[in-house]
């Protein structure tokens, strides 16, 4: 009589590459983190070894995100050297801001109608408050975070998956760190006062309003990166 016994699911498996990938999003997410809190700053050198003991990971997992992340383009892998975080110059970032308006402008145009939804302008309300109370701190990268969060808001508010999906890829958060680099930070705070205005034409489901006040907050910081060239 013969016997069989099922054997734990090895490497290169089904299961085992399941689980890692499922390893990988975690260290993703938590790199990510990092990324946004400052933790982790341009051209870092994002030793494994040492991801790996942060997040108690092995090595699978950690390359595999680190590979979702260069293909984000927020990760730079340069063979024989290893990974480091991406740095962009202020014509990039330029480039980037232009892009970030213009997927704000597709979540605005959802807005008049998902305003409709309970809790959704007072959610608004309350980034608001966040960036007013960032401001207080003068702090421009606390600033920067709770204006990023403001717009994130907004496209999730938008329910488009493929919006929402792309303006993460953006890692907005990151890199409008390295905005504050090249730009004067009374410009970053002179751009805070567009959001209590953006706000009060949201509530009044005033799209094109809201619209002409981030081209003119755009337009305010592609100022300071052209001069910081």
């Amino acid at each position: 009589m013969s016997t069989s016994s099922k054997k734990p699911a090895g490497k290169g498996s089904p299961a085992s590459d399941g689980e890692s990938k499922s390893l990988a999003l975690q260290v993703v997410d938590k790199i990510v983190g990092l990324m946004s809190n400052g933790q982790l700053v341009a051209g870092q050198r994002l030793a494994e070894p040492d991801l790996c003991e942060r997040f108690n990971v092995g090595r699978v997992p950690v390359r595999e995100a680190l590979r979702i992340l260069a293909g984000d383009g927020v990760v730079e892998i340069v063979s024989g050297r290893g990974a480091r975080m991406r740095s962009l110059g202020p014509m990039q970032l330029s480039d980037m801001l232009k892009v970030i308006v213009g997927l704000l402008w597709v979540a605005l145009d959802e807005f008049p109608e998902v305003a409709e939804q309970p809790g959704v302008i007072d959610g608004l309300r309350k980034r608001l408050a966040a960036v007013d109370d960032a401001l207080q701190q003068l702090d421009p990268y606390e600033l920067t975070r709770a204006m990023c969060d403001y717009q994130l808001y907004l496209v999730a508010c938008s329910n488009n998956a493929y919006l929402i999906d792309s303006m993460r890829k953006t890692h907005l958060n990151y890199y409008a760190r390295q905005v504050v680099n090249y730009v004067p930070r009374a410009d970053v705070t002179a751009i805070s006062v567009f959001y209590r205005d953006i706000t009060a034409a949201l509530e009044k489901r005033d799209v094109k309003t809201a619209k002409t006040l981030f081209a003119r907050a755009r337009d305010h910081i592609l100022a300071g990166l052209n001069a910081g060239r």
